[in-house]
């Protein structure tokens, strides 16, 4: 099992290919820190979303910012049930 240090993080290989990219590391860090997660709470989709969300600025000549996305974003809990044979 990882045991990441406080300024580290374990970044699952599917991560990559739904879009993660280091250059977005401070925005990845600011949505993070927006929405109160740990890069493990996050899904390949999310990856995604953020992924389309940056570029579509980057194209538009936008700033990336957390207060543009967190208008148009918000987080959902899924709890995974387990249930008893």
């Amino acid at each position: 099992m990882p045991r990441p240090e406080p300024y580290e993080a374990v970044v699952f290989r599917d991560f990559f290919e739904a879009g993660l990219h280091f250059p977005y590391k401070d925005f990845m860090g600011e949505v993070l820190q927006w929405f109160n997660l740990q890069i493990h709470h996050l899904t390949p989709n999310a990856f995604a979303r953020l992924s389309v969300f940056a570029m579509a600025l980057k194209i538009s000549r936008c700033a990336l910012s957390i207060n543009t996305f967190a208008r148009y974003h918000k987080t959902h809990l899924h709890k995974k049930v387990v249930k008893d044979k």
